[in-house]
C-alpha cells in the first residue's frame, strides 16, 4: 500500500511541475507584450517558480524514498534520480510545446522565437546529458568485459551431477554454446579451462542453450577434474578486474542447496576466499563512507554492500558516480572489521543476481569455523 502511495505522490507532483511550469511560462510571455507590466505579474511568476522548483524538489525526495526502501538504490544528496530528471525535461518541453502552439493568437512574434530558443536549448541540454552518461556507461561497461572468455556473454552452471570424467548436468543462467571456452572453477583446487564440446538438451543435441538444464561434455586443456558444485563459467580472475565466478556460480542455486551440507561447505569457502567491490563516497570528510542499503522488512537496518564484479555494479545504473564515488577492493576481513564498527549485516550483490545477506550472528559463526580461523586469518598476519 505504501509503495502504491508513493507511485500516486510522484505522478501528482509531476504533474503539478509540469502544469506550474506552464503558467509560468505563459507569464513570463505575458510581461513581454505589455509596456508596463504591474509589479503582481512579476510577483505571480516569482511564486510560480517557486512552486515549480518546489514540485522537483519534492518529486526528487519521493522518488529517493521509494528507490531506497523498494529498489535498494542509494541515490547521492546532490543527484537528481532518474524519473526527476525525466520528469523535469519532458515537463519543460510540454510547457513550452503548449505555450508555443496558443502564442500565434495570444502574442506576437519575439514571443514566439523566445519560445522556440527555449525549446531548442532544453533538447539540446538534454540530448547532450544522455550522451554522457552514455558515454559514461559504455566505459564501465568495458570492465565489464575484460574478464569474460566469450564477449558480451556471462553464464554460469553449477555442477550438480558428474557424469563421466568429461561430462557433467546443471543449470545454465546466461547463454553457452558448443565451441566456447569455458572455466571450471572448484572451490579448494583452483580453476581450468576447457572447451564444450557437445550440449544436450531435453536428450537432444543443441548448439546453444540457455536457463535450461543441460548436459555438457567437455575438453580440458591440461589437467581438470569435474567434481559435484564445481561452477562451469565464462568468467575467469583477472588481475585488472575483480571476477568471483565460484562465488556467482554458488549463488545462482542457493536457494536449491541451502540445506545441502557440501554445498553450504563450498559456498562459505568461496565467500571467505573472495574479494569484493565497495563504493566510497569522496565528497564526504568521513573516509570510511561506503554505500549501503536498508532491508525491507526492518528499514532501521543499514547493511555494507560488497559486489562480487563489475556486473554486479551496473545491474543498478543510479548506484556508482565516478565524480562523488571511488571502487575499493576489500577482502573479507576488511568486511567484517566494517561490520562490527557501524553496519547491522553486509549484502554481497544487492541488486542482482542473487543477493546474500551476512548478518552478526551468521558472521560470529564464520568466524568461529576452524578453517576460518586457520587459512584466512593465518594468511593475512
Amino acid at each position: 500500500m505504501q509503495r502504491i502511495l508513493l507511485c500516486v505522490v510522484m505522478v501528482m507532483l509531476s504533474l503539478a511541475y509540469a502544469m506550474t511550469s506552464g503558467v509560468a511560462f505563459y507569464q513570463v510571455l505575458y510581461s513581454t507584450r505589455q509596456l508596463v507590466t504591474p509589479l503582481r505579474v512579476y510577483l505571480s511568476i516569482v511564486i510560480l517558480c517557486g512552486i515549480t522548483l518546489g514540485c522537483l524538489w519534492m518529486l526528487s525526495k519521493v522518488e529517493k524514498i521509494y528507490r531506497k526502501r523498494y529498489l535498494h538504490e542509494q541515490v547521492p544528496l546532490f543527484q537528481l534520480p532518474l524519473f526527476t530528471k525525466y520528469v523535469a525535461f519532458f515537463g519543460l518541453i510540454v510547457s513550452l510545446s503548449v505555450n508555443l502552439m496558443i502564442l500565434p493568437q495570444q502574442s506576437n512574434a519575439n514571443a514566439r522565437n523566445i519560445v522556440g530558443v527555449l525549446l531548442v536549448f532544453a533538447t539540446v541540454l538534454f540530448i547532450f546529458n544522455q550522451y554522457r552518461e552514455y558515454r559514461h556507461r559504455l566505459r564501465i561497461q568495458k570492465k565489464e568485459k575484460i574478464a569474460l572468455l566469450n564477449p558480451s556473454r556471462r553464464y554460469t552452471l553449477l555442477i550438480e551431477e558428474v557424469i563421466d570424467p568429461s561430462t557433467c548436468s546443471g543449470i545454465i543462467h546466461g547463454k553457452i554454446c558448443v565451441g566456447d571456452t569455458v572455466n571450471i572453477h572448484i572451490s579448494d583446487v583452483g580453476d581450468t579451462l576447457a572447451k564444450v564440446i557437445s550440449i544436450q538438451q531435453d536428450d537432444k543435441q543443441v548448439q546453444f542453450a540457455s536457463e535450461k538444464k543441460i548436459t555438457v561434455k567437455l575438453d580440458f586443456m591440461g589437467k581438470g577434474k569435474l567434481v559435484k558444485f564445481g561452477v562451469i563459467s565464462s568468467m575467469v580472475k583477472d588481475q585488472s578486474v575483480l571476477e568471483n565466478p565460484g562465488l556467482c556460480g554458488l549463488l545462482q542455486e542457493y536457494r536449491r542447496f541451502v540445506g545441502v551440507r557440501e554445498y553450504m561447505g563450498a559456498l562459505l569457502y568461496e565467500v571467505c576466499h573472495g574479494k569484493y567491490y565497495m563504493l566510497r563516497y569522496t565528497n564526504t570528510e568521513d573516509d570510511e563512507n561506503y554505500v549501503s542499503v536498508h532491508m525491507n522488512i526492518d528499514p532501521s537496518k543499514t547493511l555494507l554492500t560488497t559486489f562480487t564484479d563489475w556486473h554486479a555494479i551496473l545491474l543498478n545504473r543510479q548506484v556508482y558516480d565516478e565524480s562523488s564515488m571511488s571502487v575499493e577492493e576489500e577482502d573479507i576481513i576488511a568486511c567484517f572489521a566494517y561490520i562490527k564498527e557501524k553496519y547491522d549485516a553486509m549484502v554481497i550483490n544487492p541488486f542482482g543476481p542473487n543477493l546474500f545477506i551476512i548478518d552478526h550472528t551468521f558472521m560470529n559463526k564464520i568466524m568461529a569455523l576452524p578453517g576460518y580461523q586457520e587459512e584466512i586469518m593465518e594468511e593475512n598476519e
